[in-house]
């Protein structure tokens, strides 16, 4: 598994370890960043979300354990990230509260490189990210935004050329500088076909124009015959 990109707090409170641990981890491509305490950590991962925590177990003034119950007791705010405890005190006693409180693994101090990194990717491999499934009544909107090309109109409808397979019925936002030009005001059309396959990355779908007035359609109606004079001329 290629961990290239992978992200990792770092919670250590002396600088030559943790120097040491940017050097393995940017090693094996992971990017890190790095606290020497636990309210640094707290304010940080209200900025980002790391793939993984390494912290130590006996900070200045501070004990890692309670690092470890508090992101038991606010599962959702840490968004569940694997934590490596390191320290110098491994005693079997230590690496079982350590683990019963929720650690994902233990290495002791001073590190063996070849360990660690067999511990970040078991663990990395091992932790599955927890999706939401929104409910089907509850679904929250969204809005994507793409280039399209206008390949036909017509008064009632157009077909439109995009990177994307549209389905049937969807209804899409539509803003054509041909509308603004010639003052036709038409924002939406609808899907009335699934998009057919032109080349890699073209699907041509026909779109019915709404909400157009009768106006406006002649206004097509008469620019269509203008365009086609012109190219028999």
């Amino acid at each position: 598994m290629s961990l290239k990109g992978k992200t990792c707090l770092i919670i250590d409170d002396d600088p030559d370890f943790r120097s040491i641990l940017k050097k393995i981890l940017a090693g094996i491509g992971i990017i890190s960043y790095e606290v020497a305490s636990i309210s640094e950590s707290l304010e940080l991962l209200k900025k980002h979300t790391p793939h993984l925590i390494i912290l130590d177990l006996n900070l200045r003034n501070e004990n890692g354990r309670l690092f470890i119950e508090l992101q038991q007791q606010n599962r959702s705010q840490f968004a569940n990230i694997p934590i490596i405890v390191c320290s110098a005190f491994s005693y079997k006693e230590t690496i079982t509260e350590v683990s019963e409180l929720g650690a994902a693994a233990f290495v002791a101090k001073p590190i063996k490189q070849t360990i660690l990194i067999q511990k970040i990717r078991k663990t990395l491999l091992n932790d599955v990210m927890i999706s939401y499934n929104f409910p089907p009544d509850k679904l929250p909107s969204a809005v994507l935004s793409t280039e399209v090309n206008l390949i036909k109109i017509n008064e009632t409808s157009c077909v439109l050329r995009a990177a994307i397979k549209f389905n049937m019925a969807q209804k899409i936002a539509i803003s054509s500088n041909l509308f603004g030009k010639y003052d036709i005001p038409c924002d939406s059309v609808q899907t009335a076909e699934i998009g057919r396959y032109v080349s890699i990355g073209e699907y041509d779908t026909i779109c019915t124009i709404l909400g157009l007035s009768e106006a406006s359609a002649q206004t097509i109606r008469t620019l269509r015959n203008q365009w086609s004079a012109n190219e028999k001329s």
